[in-house]
């Protein structure tokens, strides 16, 4: 997949910022509804990943159905204890399609890499899913035991300074 490449120095995920239509990279710092809305239809993308702490889950909807309106057949995965604390409810009652369900690393590598082989999804440990309006639960992922073995986040291609300013404000 586009948006996903191992990065040579951390042997980790690096995920690329989606491009416009024009070619020109999106900023992920939309202020309203109408603003995030143009970016999803404008922008070139495969996958979606949302993630955020359970209080998140009412925009979590709110954008995975947003999502889903403009472009359907994009697989949206929902990480952090949004998904880990409630992946049923999550699924059920939402347009999120993949819950990653507590530690994510080895789990959203298999993920992005089974998608883009067209892998069976129970084959992936440490996911729920819906298929056809049910939902499955695989088997837990073995926790990392070590986590000093994994490598610093490379926090040079992540543009955190949008993110620290970044205001949004949405009815939904």
């Amino acid at each position: 997949m586009r948006e996903a490449r191992q990065s040579a120095t951390t042997g980790r995920l690096r995920f690329l910022p989606p491009t416009t239509e024009d070619g020109g990279e999106w900023s992920p710092n939309p202020r309203n509804q109408e603003e995030v809305n143009n970016a999803i239809k404008n922008m070139d993308f495969e996958l979606v990943g949302i993630g955020g702490l359970t209080p998140t889950y009412k925009y979590v909807k709110w954008l995975s159905s947003q999502i889903k309106r403009i472009k359907p057949h994009i697989p949206i995965v929902a990480g952090n204890m949004v998904s880990t604390a409630i992946p049923e409810i999550l699924l059920k009652n939402t347009d999120v399609d993949i819950a990653v369900i507590d530690e994510g690393e080895e789990t959203c590598k298999e993920l992005v890499k089974g998608l883009s082989e067209a892998k069976n999804l129970e084959d992936i440990d440490g996911i729920w899913f819906k298929r056809d309006s049910q939902i499955y639960q695989t088997k837990p992922r073995k926790r990392i035991e070590d986590l000093d073995s994994l490598p610093f986040p490379a926090w040079d291609l992540f543009p955190i300074e949008t993110y620290l300013k970044s205001t949004i404000h949405i009815d939904y």
